[in-house]
């Protein structure tokens, strides 16, 4: 006598592995949504569970049409993501090479100008008499470059710390 309940009979010689495919298959339910493609044209989806009225009866050629429209705009959105990502870096990138040059430029003036600090207070030392005239005009002219360095150094710093705070 045949069992139609027992699953071992529908083995055929196959292996018994397949009945553990088989038990998981109902345990997890997916017998229900199994896919049947007879032709890229007029192949459905035979699931019942999870299908709305509107694409039940929908050729699975344009369901793959739809799929790849949905990955196209998905990736479109991630190109357009990553696009203005480096917008972002590159305006970031060029502000920070702003920052740079304007920092070695104020390095040199402050370089030249310290020169010319030195060779200012080379006269006065030479100058015997702070009274003159020449002597005062140097003295004033020292405390000009002295201030003009002090102003140049803290924006210096000021440019240092802004790099240090973003890295080149």
């Amino acid at each position: 006598m045949f069992n139609a309940n027992d699953k071992m009979n529908f083995l055929r010689g196959r292996t018994p592995a397949v009945l553990y495919l088989w038990t998981m298959a109902e345990k997890f339910q997916i017998l229900n949504s199994v896919c049947q493609k007879l032709d890229e044209t007029i192949a459905f989806d035979s699931s019942s569970e999870n299908n709305s009225s509107d694409t039940q009866d929908v050729p699975s050629s344009e369901k793959k049409k739809r799929r790849r429209e949905h990955q196209d705009e998905v990736d479109l959105k991630q190109v357009i993501l990553e696009m203005k990502e480096a917008r972002q870096t590159s305006e970031r990138n060029a502000r920070l090479h702003t920052k740079a040059s304007e920092r070695d430029s104020i390095l040199q003036v402050i370089e030249k100008t310290e020169g010319r600090m030195i060779e200012i207070q080379k006269m006065l030392n030479s100058e015997r008499d702070p009274d003159s005239p020449n002597y005062k005009w140097n003295l004033k002219t020292l405390e000009r470059i002295r201030e003009k360095i002090d102003k140049m150094e803290k924006r210096y710093d000021n440019l240092c710390e802004e790099l240090d705070g973003d890295v080149i």
